[in-house]
């Protein structure tokens, strides 16, 4: 990772003059009625967040980790993690995103800012095999070895179909838990 979304999202507080969880609730999370999607987890909703899971040395089992406690009161919401959402929320995410970025009458994007976000952005370099930053937590990552890949805003992008995988301009990111 780089600092890119972090500092965005001290832009988009500095703009808007809102911390980026009240921005995302007003401009994202509310008119997608996304109701169980934060970054600071209500205390009474705490209890429903999962816990993560490692890969053991040696065997490379995938085990539990012990859940943390919750979070004191945060004050600071980074643009690149710590979000915490359910699958039905981030489904209707994903389904607004698909939909050209408006879902049951809510528009959070414009067309043309979906269409640019899945768009190639870094010319003809191309992203290969993927390293893993910490190995106890998380393998390489190759999708799809001898695929295309690029990167738009935020996603990777896979430019050339792949026979029995993903389509040509399908778009992906997994994060370190891949």
């Amino acid at each position: 990772y780089d600092p890119g979304p972090a500092f965005l999202g001290l832009v988009v507080e500095k703009v808007s003059g809102l911390p980026l969880e009240a921005y995302f609730q007003r401009h994202i999370f509310g008119p997608l009625r996304m109701h169980d999607t934060f970054y600071q987890v209500p205390a009474d909703r705490w209890a429903r967040v999962v816990s993560r899971h490692n890969r053991r040395a040696g065997d490379g089992a995938v085990i539990p980790q012990p859940k943390d406690p919750a979070p004191p009161h945060l004050t600071f919401f980074p643009g690149d993690g710590t979000l915490h959402s359910t699958g039905p929320d981030y489904l209707r995410f994903i389904r607004a995103f698909l939909n050209g970025g408006e879902l049951d009458g809510a528009r959070i994007a414009k067309p043309e800012t979906i269409e640019m976000m899945c768009r190639n952005q870094i010319g003809d370099f191309r992203a290969g095999e993927m390293p893993s930053a910490m190995p106890a937590l998380s393998n390489p990552v190759h999708l799809f070895p001898g695929a295309t890949n690029q990167f738009g805003f935020g996603f990777l992008i896979n430019a050339r179909p792949v026979p029995g995988g993903r389509s040509a301009g399908s778009v992906m990111w997994g994060g370190l838990h891949n």
